[in-house]
């Protein structure tokens, strides 16, 4: 459905938030954990939609960008830009990524990019 979860947009519709709470933690994809963001948006929760970005815990939400680490941060970034909240953004931006267990660098990878 355009590129949406079906189940994700049929619970939202009918604001059945815990539920579609529940369903996040369990997707994937991260459809729901969108949804959810959105729909928590909608009702005046700004904060709480903040919340599913920022810190998903173990949920399926931790999925929404991929295994790529940063993604997340990226989304929650733009997301605060739509809100007008340049300098959250920016700091969530700067924050230093975690790097993966058992990733090793030798030489220059952990200096400059210069």
């Amino acid at each position: 459905m355009n590129g949406r979860d079906a189940l994700a947009e049929l619970l939202a519709r009918h604001d059945r938030v815990e539920e579609l709470r529940a369903y996040a933690a369990a997707e994937y994809h991260g459809d729901a954990a969108r949804r959810l963001a959105e729909l928590l948006e909608e009702r005046g929760d700004v904060e709480g939609a903040i919340a599913v970005y920022r810190d998903p815990g173990d949920s399926g939400s931790r999925r929404v960008f991929g295994p790529c680490p940063g993604r997340g941060s990226r989304a929650l970034a733009g997301y605060l830009l739509d809100l007008g909240r340049v300098k959250d953004a920016v700091a969530v931006l700067q924050r230093p990524m975690p790097r993966p267990a058992g990733l090793t660098s030798v030489g220059p990878v952990d200096g400059p990019p210069f």
